[in-house]
């Protein structure tokens, strides 16, 4: 797992697990415009991946099923304050009611 706040790991990150075509670092950076950017966080912008909340809330389903309460209000504080989504309040409201169920199996 990359913390959002890593923004450049994150990036790359998000470019590896949705791009299948690469071949180099150079592909990677390669937007859907065909132009190379100098940085990974600027591709991934290019192909849609980090412009709404698709990404943060695939973020938040992977870490509901390892991470305890605090560790996901934790990542949750995170998201909101380095990666800018779109909706946090929608965010929290769609992962509340998960985050109690994940927590009620540790509690019994």
């Amino acid at each position: 797992m990359v913390s959002p706040s890593e923004r450049e790991r994150y990036a790359l990150r998000t470019l590896l697990l949705h791009r299948k075509d690469v071949q180099s670092f150079v592909d990677l950076k390669t937007g859907s415009d065909g132009f190379v950017y100098e940085t990974f966080r600027e591709s991934p912008i290019s192909y849609n991946l980090l412009g709404d909340d698709t990404e943060h809330r695939s973020t938040l389903n992977e870490c509901i099923l390892f991470q305890m309460p605090s560790a996901l209000r934790k990542l949750f504080a995170i998201l909101c304050t380095h990666s800018s989504p779109a909706n946090c309040l929608g965010l929290w409201d769609e992962r509340v009611a998960a985050w109690w169920r994940r927590f009620a199996l540790f509690s019994e």
